[in-house]
């Protein structure tokens, strides 16, 4: 069997039980105190030395413009790394946010002395932090809500935050990348695909990118007469 053949029988089973994992165990399993866990060391994904983080991180930077003033948000920021480069290498006002403290402590130490940075502590299952943003990342996360009603509330969540014409960057490892994507987010009246960034499947890890582009908002402005 080739190489390549045998990757995606892997990547194709890992999928599986992955998924398998997370519906049957999932919701109670991936509470906050699994992530305070997680976060008890500093860098536990290693995101500092990572080839992998590093390239992705500099791919999903090139989504948010070079001009303006755009309002960004990152959706699991954990540490701040990415969060941190959006701040330093674009002239936008970045929010991440994230279910651990401990991450929030070190993304706050990290980016200390950055006024255009904040970050709070918010779980998107539950809420959502306030204001429209024009740029929303939410990347190698939604595979930790896999049952329906929890897709689809973060989903919910994340349209409603979504300012008019503003991009939505996912960005998943495949081949779960196809349920996260097309089949939560290409199904969204609201939302056109603008850009999609295929798996490079083969690859160690293969991820997409896919970005959602939200229609002009139809609403007439408080105070003006409807046409």
């Amino acid at each position: 069997m080739k190489p390549r053949t045998k990757g995606r029988i892997w990547d194709a089973w890992r999928s599986w039980l992955h998924r398998v994992f997370n519906r049957c165990v999932g919701p109670w399993f991936y509470r906050k105190w699994y992530f305070e866990w997680i976060y008890r060391k500093p860098d536990p994904w290693n995101y500092a030395v990572n080839e992998y983080e590093g390239a992705r991180y500099a791919e999903l930077l090139s989504f948010v413009p070079l001009g303006g003033s755009p309002r960004v948000l990152e959706v699991g920021c954990a540490e701040g790394y990415f969060t941190t480069m959006v701040a330093q290498n674009r002239p936008a006002t970045v929010l991440g946010i994230d279910v651990s403290s401990r991450a929030l402590a070190r993304a706050r130490q990290r980016a200390a002395g950055i006024q255009s940075i904040e970050f709070e502590r918010i779980d998107i299952r539950v809420q959502a932090p306030g204001g429209l943003f024009d740029v929303i990342f939410c990347c190698e996360l939604l595979y930790y809500f896999a049952d329906a009603s929890t897709l689809a509330r973060v989903r919910a969540h994340l349209l409603a935050l979504l300012a008019s014409n503003g991009a939505l960057v996912v960005m998943h490892p495949w081949p779960a990348s196809e349920r996260f994507h097309g089949g939560l987010f290409g199904t969204c009246a609201e939302l056109v695909l603008e850009t999609r960034v295929p798996a490079q499947v083969g690859s160690r890890r293969p991820y997409e990118i896919a970005v959602y582009r939200r229609r002009p908002s139809m609403v007439t402005p408080v105070g003006q007469p409807a046409k």
